[in-house]
């Protein structure tokens, strides 16, 4: 398997990937589970609840564990786990659009269509992208560094994007909708980290609460905004970037993180994103 026949066949690869997580134990505590990176879902004895992700599954279950949201439901509760070294975000979008967990919020994103393949089929892709993720994580690495698409206005598709500046690379991110992701961070500051980041560290600037900002009746107590002058100069900062997309669709997380840990963008937090 190679970086295109991942991307080719992965809708195939996640229902390889769910069968086998469907098929796995359930535990009753989070404490059985494990430490590894993958995906999970949370049971109320038959009924499934919800689907998640995380670099820790056991820190992740234990948080939902004491959730009110999930506590309420007590013994009941049920956990199924799978160590996924690449396609979590994917995996978590598929069992939401498919599998429709009640306590996830409700699915606006893709649509995948279940494969006609046979499960034999199924499930052997999706152990060879688990064995192969390393290999395959280079070869994705290096078609998104020589990517050359820099229309994401009206660009729906999911992926990576690349900003740089003087030719030099600044930031790396993953998003499901590369028009909405992007768009944020041409607009105003609170919802974009890159935004946050560039005014804090290019800049020197504090970011300020709705209220420090003057508006007094906001119950936004954030601390995610700059002033207008100051919102000015991140504006002028992102003009002169270059921002070229790369269309993925399984591994996004797991590529952004490889291109992070390869080329340290200044912009960047160093570390796997949970």
């Amino acid at each position: 398997m190679n970086w295109k026949e991942l991307q080719d066949n992965h809708h195939i690869v996640l229902q390889g990937g769910v069968t086998t997580l469907l098929n796995s134990p359930n535990v009753q505590n989070p404490k059985e589970t494990s430490v590894q990176v993958g995906n999970y879902l949370i049971y109320n004895q038959e009924q499934l609840l919800y689907v998640g992700q995380g670099i820790n599954i056991k820190t992740r279950l234990s948080k939902h564990w004491k959730n009110k949201e999930f506590a309420i439901h007590g013994e009941n509760l049920s956990f199924k786990e799978i160590p996924n070294t690449i396609g979590r975000k994917e995996f978590e979008e598929y069992v939401m659009c498919n599998l429709k967990p009640g306590n996830n919020k409700s699915h606006k994103g893709r649509i995948f269509t279940l494969s006609e393949e046979t499960e034999e089929a199924a499930l052997l892709l999706w152990q060879q992208s688990q064995t192969l993720t390393g290999k395959l994580l280079n070869e994705g690495l290096i078609e998104a560094v020589e990517a050359s698409e820099i229309k994401w206005q009206g660009n729906n598709l999911q992926g990576v994007y690349l900003v740089r500046r003087n030719n030099e690379l600044i930031y790396v991110g993953e998003t499901h909708n590369f028009n909405e992701r992007i768009g944020t961070h041409h607009g105003r500051t609170r919802m974009s980290a890159l935004r946050r980041t560039i005014g804090k560290n290019i800049f020197g600037f504090d970011l300020k609460t709705q209220a420090e900002l003057g508006n007094l009746i906001s119950n936004d107590k954030k601390r995610n905004f700059f002033t207008e002058e100051e919102d000015s100069f991140v504006n002028q900062f992102i003009s002169e970037c270059e921002f070229t997309v790369y269309s993925v669709s399984i591994g996004r997380l797991e590529l952004e993180a490889t291109l992070i840990q390869r080329f340290s963008p200044m912009l960047n937090k160093q570390g796997n994103k949970d």
